[in-house]
């Protein structure tokens, strides 16, 4: 039940601070236009590169020491605050000297100036989180995450009321980024009796078993956002903002997996000389997120069109067909991120930095082809084709280890999924809502005809759900 109960506060956080981010990103880029919400995305994007950097890619390894071994609490604290700080200030100096080495323009430079401060911030508070996600404890994760949402969703009302432009709604980052930090702090030691311990040891410990996956990380921030780099050389401001409004759509429904991962890394880290439970746990979590993500992409990719009229306006028209083919890496990344946990979990992470690092390298070398000839849409094309390599490769390593995560059965949820999208299509000139609705209520009536959810799957989660 404690794997569950967590799993609905991070949901739920994961869910409204989607919704509070979503809302955000529609806001403003109907206040800005696509030239100015590409401007406001390119200095963001461009500082979550440096943000793995800042974060040294320690917060699993947190998770993973503090849940085996909770008495070392001082010391991996400790060690983590100060590892954190310090490559927090080298990530802010790096981020702004780079911009300008780049020669950006001077009103991009500002905006990295004045946001580079959250790169401190989002670290530290992410530390906290980690500490929180070890100890079972997801409800205060998700009440200090919803207040840093809301507190950039207010913010940004407020400056966009008062016809400020970009700079002013960039700093709402960093505004926010200060009060949630402030926030988390006081409640962690409300909440947890430690005291900062700096051992030696334990630092260069940490140092070790965080740089694999920091390395992965900065592959994948840099994958995650090279496309829109790459398109700051090759295409107007304007095409980035219609292509970093389909990204606020496709990142949403990756939050559902980013949830239900925080919670349940702790439980295979736990699990991990259990090989029947582990595979049994891992097995139900892609399985989910395939369950979900399948009847999401086909959705989008019919119901584009109204999707982007009701977010953004016709203004954004041009993000119609990008929407459709992004959507599809957006559901790939939903069951990679489960699979990457298992090999964490396992102590494999030098396998996701291989992967990562090999796809970040021909993500790169596939949209110096693609963007330059087809723009937008070559960079949508190669997300997807990359998103769905990594997969393949991190669950054939899985498989190398002997861990059979993938069922033929599975085949039953894609058919339920087919036919749901042939329900949809053929009512998709109705209103949006009942069109969504109807989609909805058809599919879980064909994946119970279908048998797409078994008893297997049902008692699974019922055991989690006991699980103390």
């Amino acid at each position: 039940m404690r794997l569950i109960k967590n799993s609905g506060y991070t949901l739920a956080s994961s869910v409204l601070g989607g919704l509070f981010f979503f809302f955000v990103n529609a806001l403003v880029a109907r206040h800005l236009g696509a030239e100015g919400f590409g401007a406001y995305t390119f200095v963001l994007a461009f500082l979550s590169f440096f943000f793995m950097l800042a974060n040294i890619g320690m917060d699993s390894v947190i998770v993973r020491e503090l849940a085996r071994n909770w008495n070392a609490k001082d010391s991996i604290i400790g060690g983590a605050v100060m590892l954190r700080t310090l490559f927090s200030l080298a990530a802010m100096i790096l981020s702004v000297a780079l911009i300008r080495v780049l020669n950006y323009s001077e009103f991009i430079q500002y905006g990295v100036l004045l946001v580079a401060l959250t790169l401190l911030t989002n670290s530290l508070v992410s530390l906290w989180w980690s500490v929180f996600q070890a100890r079972f404890e997801m409800k205060w994760y998700a009440l200090t995450n919803l207040s840093g949402r809301a507190g950039i969703l207010a913010l940004t009302i407020f400056f966009i009321l008062q016809k400020q432009g970009v700079l002013w709604l960039l700093a709402v980052h960093t505004l926010a980024g200060i009060v949630q930090l402030i926030i988390v702090w006081v409640l962690a030691a409300k909440r947890i009796t430690f005291t900062l311990k700096f051992d030696k040891e334990r630092i260069l410990f940490l140092l070790r078993e965080s740089w694999p996956l920091a390395l992965a990380g900065l592959f994948i921030s840099l994958y995650y956002r090279v496309d829109v780099f790459m398109l700051s050389f090759w295409r107007p401001q304007q095409d980035i903002g219609y292509y970093a409004a389909v990204y606020t759509i496709t990142e949403a429904p990756a939050m559902i997996s980013v949830a239900l991962n925080a919670s349940l890394y702790p439980l295979l880290s736990q699990l991990h000389t259990v090989k029947n439970k582990f595979q049994q746990y891992s097995a139900w979590s892609v399985k989910a997120m395939m369950v979900l993500a399948l009847p999401m992409a086909i959705g989008t990719t019919i119901l584009a069109q109204p999707v982007i009229n009701v977010v953004y306006g016709q203004a954004y028209t041009a993000s119609v067909p990008v929407l459709q083919v992004l959507i599809w890496a957006g559901g790939i990344i939903m069951t990679n991120v489960i699979i990457a946990s298992m090999l964490n979990a396992l102590g494999a992470q030098k396998i996701t930095t291989t992967a990562t690092g090999f796809n970040l390298m021909l993500n790169a070398a596939l949209n110096l082809y693609a963007i330059p000839r087809y723009g937008i849409m070559g960079a949508a094309a190669t997300t997807v084709a990359t998103e769905l390599v990594c997969g393949l490769m991190m669950w054939y390593a899985l498989y190398k280890k002997n861990y059979q995560i993938i069922h033929y059965s599975w085949l039953r949820c894609v058919f339920a999924a087919i036919l749901m999208g042939a329900v949809v299509y053929t009512i998709k000139s109705l209103q949006l809502p009942i069109v969504i609705i109807v989609g909805m209520l058809s599919y879980a009536i064909f994946l119970f005809l279908l048998k797409g959810i078994t008893a297997a799957d049902i008692n699974i989660f019922h055991r989690i759900w006991r699980m103390k």
